[in-house]
């Protein structure tokens, strides 16, 4: 927030430099009352049931806890990824859908992990 006379200025998303792609920024919400509400009731049932299979130690279970970490990220850019610039796939700029569905794993997992820093999810939030 930022103060500019008597109103204060509030910037509801903020830009990052990538460290996993020099020259890329992109663009996330800022977390607020609404958005946590949003996507605690979103994450919610995903973890459950990551932390469900995950208990297992049998291989299939294992393999459906990471697809459910993966749908995690996923949903977590679909939530919380504005915009994306400097980064060009198969010749065209990037979207926020193109860099989920075509672009580098490394910088979808990097503004995934910032997302979810950015939304410092308590343990009580993570497990209900």
């Amino acid at each position: 927030m930022s103060c500019s006379g008597d109103a204060v200025e509030w910037a509801s998303a903020h830009w990052r430099e990538s460290k996993a792609a020099p020259g890329v920024r992109y663009k996330t919400v800022k977390m607020t009352l609404a958005r946590r509400r949003d996507l605690t009731s979103r994450v919610r049932t995903m973890l459950n049931k990551a932390r469900f299979h995950a208990a297992s130690g049998e291989a299939e279970e294992q393999m459906e806890a990471s697809l459910l970490a993966v749908d995690t990220d996923r949903m977590l850019l679909d939530w919380g990824l504005l915009e994306v610039e400097g980064l060009r796939i198969d010749g065209a700029a990037a979207s926020v859908r193109s860099l989920i569905d075509a672009g580098p794993e490394e910088l979808c997992r990097e503004i995934a992990e910032q997302i979810r820093r950015d939304c410092q999810l308590t343990e009580q939030e993570r497990k209900n």
